[in-house]
């Protein structure tokens, strides 16, 4: 059963940690996937979680101001883990900015976004259950709710009230916050004034500033005659911004609510009977404007009763987006069947096309093991990055590793630079493969992955060599080798001191291939024609590739000694 793990920033009185917090709530119910939740305020706390879960997708609640360190340099340390970003800001003329930031895919909770892209999911609203079995008030009670109060239009609100009633009860539930108003200032001088205000009216000012939970901030709204939310109203009406999940919990009570022309509320705006009222900081023209006909008073939309939200509650249900995030799982399933296999071939000649390729993982080698690097033939790097781009998308964090020569390995030394547990082993520093495999420590069906590179053409028995990494990987392990080529090679040819062959077409079907009848080739294999583009000591020849993976499952002991 795959694994998510589900990212949170650590500060609950944020409207973006709650929003986050009702997603996982609400997608941690699907059975056929496991679920882990993390909260974390840095990279180094999020690397120790991913170690610990070990996932094999991650969501995370992405906004500039709390996840700010999951950055590309970030994600590029986890290619084998699908990263998906569940955005709260998105504007489709700057797409294409969004999609670089290296995420696998991305979900935005707003109905009327119409960007058509594979790797942008539109998903519903979340409207929790909900009974109410308050009876309406007898006194007109308005509430409204919202954390981040000095932006919520509250001020406003309490004028409107005044204006259309003579006596009513206001009731707003506004947790402290810690980004907007951290130390109060704000919300401690609103309600002074505010309390002044009213004083010797019909209108009595409730306010709380407790963090409710979600059935008692249910209750709160489920007791008002009529919920208003009187955000400031804007010319904006584009998915640049969010949706508001405050409203979400509002429908959920089956009790009426007026919301302003503010974008954060477009997928309610068309709605019939309108809910539409004025709004704090005027900034359009009602003779101008689309919504000219629709603005109404807090009186006539709460007379109106829950009409025109009541069938909200069953189109954005817990169980309709359960649904639809299950199908939402089963399509990027679907897409990352075939897109590793787009992004790189496994089995292939590792030539000039594959260096224009693969370039930026050179680039991140340089970066990454700067010294060793200095010492590298530069048209010999492409193996490098093949193997360390390999290991990276197929391995995950607490994967157990094996890299057979790994003396000068950049591949290898940069992956442990990355945070990857590596066991390496060369005869220059240690063993060679077959001492490994006999010393008392090693076990068969050991390891997840291992990797080689440009080792088979200097190992005697190179039959042999296949046929202990095979006894080495776990069922459903994963080897990558990269080798010397060159299709014109015949026994005798020259060859360099340190080498016992080049590989050619023929070689890798009579005598390679056959050693692989436990394993499958992770894609269909593409050696031939090869451009002989790599010279060393006068001889021309290329690279190749070699990438399987063992089958099935083992009835023996996984750690029997051998």
């Amino acid at each position: 059963m795959k694994k998510i793990l589900f990212v949170n920033h650590v500060n609950e009185r944020c409207g973006v940690y709650q929003y986050g917090f009702d997603f996982y709530t609400t997608i941690s119910k699907i059975t056929n996937w496991q679920f882990d939740y993390a909260k974390v305020d840095s990279r180094e706390k999020l690397a120790d979680k991913i170690l610990v879960s070990n996932p094999d997708y991650i969501i995370y609640n992405a906004h500039p101001s709390t996840l700010s360190f999951v950055d590309q340099s970030f994600l590029n340390r986890y290619r084998s883990i699908i990263h998906i970003s569940l955005l709260h800001l998105f504007d489709p003329k700057r797409a294409a900015e969004v999609f670089d930031e290296g995420f696998n895919y991305y979900l935005m909770g707003d109905p009327t976004l119409k960007l058509e892209d594979p790797r942008l999911f539109k998903i519903g609203r979340i409207i929790p259950q909900y009974e109410n079995r308050f009876e309406i008030p007898k006194i007109p009670t308005i509430g409204s709710f919202g954390l981040g109060s000095r932006s919520k239009g509250f001020e406003f609100l309490i004028d409107q009230v005044r204006r259309e009633f003579s006596e009513a009860i206001i009731r707003i539930q506004t947790p402290k916050d810690s980004f907007i108003d951290p130390k109060n200032i704000w919300l401690n001088r609103f309600i002074d004034l505010e309390s002044k205000k009213l004083k010797g009216t019909g209108i009595n000012l409730e306010i709380s500033t407790d963090l409710l939970s979600q059935n008692a901030l249910l209750d709160f709204l489920a007791q008002n005659s009529i919920n208003v939310f009187p955000y400031p109203e804007s010319n904006r009406q584009t998915d640049s911004t969010g949706i508001s999940s405050s409203v979400d919990k509002a429908i959920a009570v089956k009790r009426p609510i007026a919301v302003t022309t503010n974008a954060l509320f477009r997928h309610l705006h068309g709605l019939h009977p309108s809910i539409l009222m004025n709004g704090p900081k005027k900034t359009l023209s009602l003779f101008s404007s689309p919504f000219q006909n629709k603005i109404r008073t807090i009186k006539e939309i709460m007379a109106d009763g829950a009409e025109s939200v009541s069938l909200l509650r069953d189109l954005y249900s817990e169980k309709k987006f359960i649904q639809q995030f299950e199908k939402i799982l089963d399509q990027i399933q679907s897409q990352e069947k075939n897109v590793i296999l787009e992004r790189r071939k496994f089995n292939r000649i590792l030539d000039d096309s594959a260096r224009k390729e693969l370039d930026p993982i050179i680039s991140e080698l340089k970066a990454l093991s700067p010294d060793m690097f200095k010492r590298k033939i530069p048209r010999a790097n492409v193996q490098q990055a093949f193997i360390f781009d390999a290991v990276r998308r197929f391995a995950k964090p607490s994967d157990k590793i094996l890299c057979v020569g790994s003396h000068e390995d950049t591949a290898s030394d940069s992956l442990k630079q990355l945070g990857y547990s590596i066991t390496e082993i060369d005869p220059a520093i240690n063993w060679d493969l077959e001492t490994f495999f006999n010393l008392p420590s090693t076990f068969r069906e050991s390891y997840d992955l291992i990797f080689s590179t440009s080792v088979l053409e200097h190992v005697e028995h190179d039959e042999q060599f296949i046929q202990l990494l095979i006894e080495l990987l776990k069922p459903k392990g994963k080897a990558f080798l990269t080798f010397d080529y060159k299709e014109e090679y015949k026994k005798g040819d020259k060859i360099f001191d340190c080498n016992y062959r080049f590989y050619n077409l023929k070689d890798l079907y009579s005598r390679i291939l056959p050693l692989l009848e436990e394993c499958t080739l992770l894609d269909e294999a593409n050696w031939f024609p090869a451009q002989q583009d790599f010279k060393f000591c006068g001889i021309q020849y290329c690279f190749g590739t070699l990438s399987f993976q063992k089958n099935g499952s083992s009835n023996l002991f996984n750690r029997n000694k051998i």
